[in-house]
């Protein structure tokens, strides 16, 4: 938290607040009226009942000796750790509201206040609320309440110089002492007897207590002894060792009561008291050493004032298990094993004078704990591996106070296994076998407790298992992928394998539509269009890369991936493949062997009932490539004066196709157009279909089979030859008509000149 601002945080959460109001309180008189003393204060709150998700409480700010206030602005720091203001406002007479702001991530808030415009009393008081803000906790803690940027205005816009003393919120004690515990060794004395008396007195207060304070101890109001503490540190405890001398004290049983005095700040003294009970008897009386134990344990029994010499039997829970005799003071000792019996107190009695004294002794139950762990028989580098474990207990599954596992690697070195609980006594450890664990034989040790007042039981389980370096035997097949996670059947259980361990991935063959991948983890086998979902991104020469969901794999296209054209469209071509459909257009074609230009490579594939040719010409407008394809036998293709001329032939009757592309810039050069192409099939005009694309036009011609000849005009159909007799026919006619003319033309001038 920070509780001063700095310049630009002013700058950008206070500038609606300064620009409306600092400003304007300021713009009247710039020097401050003197009003000695005026203060705004804040809270000093100690609140325990304050708790994190409780009701939300005001934090009021108050101004001291102030004539004629007539508005205010502020802004107000908080620690957001421990607070989480929700709203504020003003009281009377500031009813207008300025534009303010709470602003919880950096732990402020800005306001503004009011009088009306109009108002000419303002307020005067010595002591008066101005503002408050609401909050909730969100915290056990503390928090420094801090004002800046302040600025008090009286009712003639003269700003009122102040001082500001800031405040502190804690809802945890400051100061608080409480005794935690009385011990008492020995409870039961003869009079005259001394007891030790354990008091632990503990400081649960925010700060160290440096103020001395008494712990006394009495008995039945009584005082035993007071000694002092002179400095406790907050959160630590101290044990003060009191002695009680009972000489003189009757027999009966007293309440030990050990009292600190209440310190300095202290608010909560309901723990300031603790008490013991001593017993003072005449009675012979027993202890036993251990007090609890297993079936088994040996233990200790002394006793005192019995009678010199006396018989006594030792019982346990009734039955007698011992017999001794006191020496001349009445003291004895005895000792014997702990008989079979169930977990839980029993009585350890001496029988004197057909009468007992008793003391107790807690059987704990010691039997083992049942571990049961399942790891599997095998598993693989890149694995997701997960081992079960379950804890039972004289046969019922119940949860454990604590459960390890310790994985034990091959290579001398151990990992320890978070355990994570699943239901009551049901565990799992995962482990993310990494990519370059080392192989062979690893044993997982489990070690388990489950301890209650009563039962002690503890257990141990080994088991182990094999990690291969590889799926190579395995039969390995990869069914389902969630993720960066790969579900794989084995020959010996289904396992999760980590996806990116998985590399180096090579395409080795496709049998009905089952891919078999060879890669840095071993063969696996994973179906292609449910599993893998295979993609073309890339093809050079015959090394195709392709991309699916376990990554990059690589094969050969012509023994992997078996392309197959299932269509032409004038050049382009539907390529079928093992690892999808593939579309490109035709570049060579040598025979029925096409070579094939794709968006991620070229392909060459078998043509399968089409053949076709790639022709050189010439022309004045350059050199171009001619491209036929057809479906039936190609005999010749050959190009002169604009004309492409192809000779194909087929079955009778049977129908044939031939697909040409004319490169645009062959008809750009001969200055033709694709309206003035003219096609005949054996010297008959046809109708012909074309397709257009940025360089060239795909014609498509067909036709009934015999042996066809092709013409496609690029020009246009020229106008056919005359035959030789028309053009005897003219050259007589022009003869003829040239001798009339020039006898008709002799006669004329004989007539006119005589």
């Amino acid at each position: 938290m920070r509780l001063k601002p700095d310049k630009k945080t002013r700058a950008s959460t206070l500038a609606i607040t300064v620009l409306l109001v600092l400003g304007f309180f300021q713009a009247y008189v710039p020097k401050a009226s003197a009003q000695a003393g005026t203060t705004l204060l804040l809270p000093f709150i100690e609140d325990t009942t304050l708790v994190p998700g409780g009701p939300s409480f005001g934090i009021t700010i108050v101004v001291s000796n102030v004539t004629k206030l007539w508005g205010f602005q502020l802004v107000f720091w908080y620690d957001t750790s421990v607070l989480t203001a929700t709203d504020f406002g003003s009281f009377p007479p500031f009813i207008l509201k300025l534009p303010g702001i709470i602003n919880d991530e950096e732990g402020y808030v800005t306001m503004a206040f009011t009088s009306n415009w109009d108002d000419k009393e303002g307020l005067t008081t010595d002591f008066g609320l101005i503002a408050w803000i609401d909050f909730v906790a969100d915290a056990y803690g503390t928090s420094l309440l801090h004002l800046s940027d302040t600025g008090l205005i009286d009712v003639d816009g003269i700003p009122i110089a102040h001082d500001v003393l800031d405040g502190f919120f804690a809802n945890v004690p400051l100061h608080d002492v409480a005794i935690t515990d009385v011990t008492v060794s020995p409870a039961v004395v003869t009079p005259g007897e001394s007891v030790t008396i354990d008091v632990t007195i503990a400081s649960q207060g925010l700060f160290n207590e440096t103020e001395p304070f008494n712990v006394t101890v009495s008995y039945d109001s009584n005082p035993i002894e007071t000694q002092t503490v002179t400095f406790l540190a907050g959160g630590a405890n101290t044990t003060l060792t009191f002695t009680w001398d009972t000489t003189g004290v009757p027999v009966g049983t007293y309440v030990i009561n050990a009292t600190a005095s209440v310190v300095p700040g202290e608010t909560d003294t309901s723990d300031n008291t603790r008490i013991g009970t001593v017993t003072l008897t005449l009675e012979p009386i027993i202890s036993v050493t251990p007090t609890s134990g297993s079936i088994g344990t040996k233990v200790q029994v002394t006793g005192r004032r019995f009678g010199a010499n006396q018989h006594v039997v030792l019982s346990f829970d009734d039955t007698p298990i011992a017999e001794v005799f006191a020496n001349n003071q009445g003291n004895l000792t005895a000792f014997f094993n702990i008989p079979l019996s169930e977990s839980g107190t029993h009585f350890i009695k001496a029988w004197f004078d057909s009468r007992s004294v008793n003391a107790t002794f807690t059987v704990i139950d010691e039997s083992p704990l049942e571990i049961n762990v399942e790891v599997g028989q095998i598993h693989f580098r890149g694995e997701l591996a997960e081992f079960y474990i379950q804890t039972v207990f004289k046969g019922a599954t119940l949860t454990a106070t604590s459960v390890s596992a310790t994985l034990h690697k091959p290579d001398g070195t151990l990992e320890t296994l978070t355990v994570q609980q699943i239901a009551t006594g049901l565990y799992k450890a995962p482990y993310n076998i990494p990519s370059n664990a080392p192989a062979g034989t690893y044993l997982l040790v489990v070690e388990a407790n489950y301890l209650t007042d009563t039962i002690d039981s503890k257990g141990t389980s080994i088991e182990s298992f094999l990690l291969s370096s590889t799926f190579t035997g395995w039969n390995a097949l990869l069914i389902s992928i969630d993720g960066d996670v790969g579900t794989i059947r084995t020959d010996v259980d289904l396992i999760n394998q980590k996806l990116d361990a998985i590399k180096d991935i090579q395409l080795v063959r496709i049998e009905n539509k089952i891919a078999t991948l060879n890669s840095t983890v071993g063969l696996i086998k994973a179906d292609i269009d449910t599993v893998l979902k295979p993609k073309i991104i890339s093809i050079e020469g015959t090394t195709v890369k392709i991309n699916s969901t376990v990554g990059v794999i690589r094969t050969d296209i012509d023994t992997i991936v078996e392309p197959k054209l299932i269509s032409v469209e004038g050049t382009v071509a539907k390529i079928n493949s093992a690892v999808g459909l593939i579309s490109g257009n035709i570049t060579l074609i040598k025979g029925d062997v096409a070579s094939i230009k794709t968006d991620v490579g070229t392909i060459k594939t078998t043509l399968q009932g089409w053949t076709g040719t790639v022709s050189s010409i010439v022309t004045p407008a350059g050199t171009f490539n001619l491209l036929a394809l057809t479906t039936s036998t190609l005999q010749s293709l050959t190009f002169s004066d604009n004309t492409i001329t192809i000779v194909v032939s087929g079955p009778e009757g049977t129908t044939g196709t031939t697909n040409v592309v004319i490169p645009k810039q062959l008809l750009d050069g001969i200055e033709s157009t694709i309206e003035e192409v003219a096609v005949t099939v054996n010297d008959q005009e046809v109708v012909f279909t074309y397709n257009e694309n940025p360089e060239a036009y795909v014609l498509s011609i067909s036709y009934t089979h015999s042996t066809d000849t092709i013409k496609i005009f690029l020009a246009g159909i020229p106008s056919p030859p005359l035959p030789l007799a028309n053009i005897v026919m003219i050259i007589f006619i022009i003869a003829a008509a040239t001798v009339g003319a020039a006898l008709y033309f002799r006669i004329r001038k004989k007539t006119i000149n005589p």
